[in-house]
């Protein structure tokens, strides 16, 4: 069973930070940012990640049961609830950093807006 939409956009937007900084190194960095531009524009997020060669099978943003890109270097990253998905296209769900900023959606660069219970 692969991934659904939603959880891979939120999947993308969590390792973007760490899959450009792998991109850099290897030189694909011009090939990433235009899936990602696709994938802001509308374009399917699963199948960005596939033409990229990423194939996160299974998982949830919300719990921080991410899959793993072992073969880049590339660990899950855990979040917690506080703050939602700016366009609410997908799952990802974080909190502020150690320093109290709040997180940013890798995607379309916009402050994630609080969530309220």
């Amino acid at each position: 069973m692969g991934i659904d939409e939603r959880d891979a956009r939120g999947w993308l937007c969590v390792q973007l930070p760490r899959l450009r900084a792998a991109a850099n190194a290897g030189g694909w960095r011009t090939k990433l940012e235009q899936e990602v531009a696709t994938v802001r524009d509308g374009g399917s997020a699963v199948h960005a990640l596939m033409r990229l060669g990423l194939h996160p099978l299974t998982g949830s943003v919300k719990s921080g049961d991410l899959p793993s890109l072992a073969g880049l270097g590339l660990d899950p990253v855990t979040l917690e609830a506080s703050y939602t998905c700016p366009t609410r296209s997908c799952g990802r769900v974080g909190r502020h950093d150690e320093r109290g900023h709040t997180p940013i959606c890798e995607i379309d660069g916009a402050p994630m807006p609080p969530t309220i219970t």
